[in-house]
C-alpha cells in the first residue's frame, strides 16, 4: 500500500502497480492505494471538512463517445470515495450515472452531464444532471418501466437508475431533448 501523508504537495507524481499516478488536490489529504483494489487510481479518504470546502462544487462533462462514459464513470466514483460514500453506494450511484450517460449518447445524440456536490442540514450529497437536445422522451411512465426499451437494452435502464438514487427527476419535452437529474446522499 502507498501512502501520501497530509501535505503532499499538489501535483505529487508517485509510481504504484506500475503506473504513474498524479495526485492533485493533496494538501489536507490522506491518499491510499491498495494492490488489493484493481480498477482504484486512488481512495481518497477526507479527514477534514476543508478538503470537502476545497473541492469544486460543480462541473460539467461532455457525453459525445464511450470514452467520455468511462472518464464520467472514474470521475464520479473517485468523488463518492473522496466524500466518504460506503462502497455500495458508490457502486449504485457509478451505475445510475453510466446508464444515464450511455443513455444521453445513444437516445440523445450526446449531450452534458453536470456534477454538483449539494449539503443539506450537514449532509453532503452528490448530484448529477444529464441533459441531451436529443428527439426527448414522449412517454415517461412507459419509459421508466421496467421492460420497456426504445432500443436493443434490456428495458431496465431509467427505472433501474431511480431506483439506485436517493432522488430523480425527469423532464422530457418531445423533440426538446431530456434533463434527468439524479442525487444521492451520503450516510451518516
Amino acid at each position: 500500500m502507498t501512502v501520501l501523508p497530509k501535505g503532499t504537495p499538489c501535483g505529487q507524481s508517485i509510481v504504484s502497480m506500475g503506473r504513474s499516478i498524479l495526485f492533485r488536490n493533496c494538501t489536507e489529504l490522506d491518499l491510499e492505494l491498495s494492490p488489493m483494489m484493481p480498477g482504484y487510481r486512488d481512495t481518497t479518504v477526507l479527514h477534514e471538512p476543508r478538503a470537502v470546502a476545497a473541492m469544486p462544487k460543480s462541473e460539467v462533462f461532455p457525453i459525445r463517445s464511450g470514452e467520455d462514459i468511462v472518464r464520467l464513470r472514474q470521475f464520479v466514483r473517485a468523488k463518492a470515495v473522496a466524500l466518504g460514500f460506503s462502497l455500495t453506494d458508490q457502486t449504485k450511484f457509478v451505475t445510475a450515472a453510466s446508464e444515464l450517460a450511455r443513455n444521453a449518447l445513444i437516445h440523445g445524440g450526446g449531450g452534458d452531464a453536470h456534477f454538483l456536490m449539494p449539503e443539506s442540514n450537514g449532509r453532503l450529497g452528490l448530484r448529477l444532471e444529464f441533459i441531451d437536445q436529443g428527439p426527448g422522451i414522449p412517454d415517461i411512465d412507459k419509459a421508466l418501466a421496467d421492460g420497456f426499451s426504445s432500443g436493443n437494452g434490456l428495458g431496465l435502464g431509467l427505472g433501474g437508475a431511480k431506483r439506485l438514487c436517493d432522488e430523480f427527476h425527469i423532464r422530457s419535452t418531445p423533440g426538446a431533448g431530456s434533463h434527468i437529474s439524479i442525487l444521492k446522499w451520503k450516510r451518516f
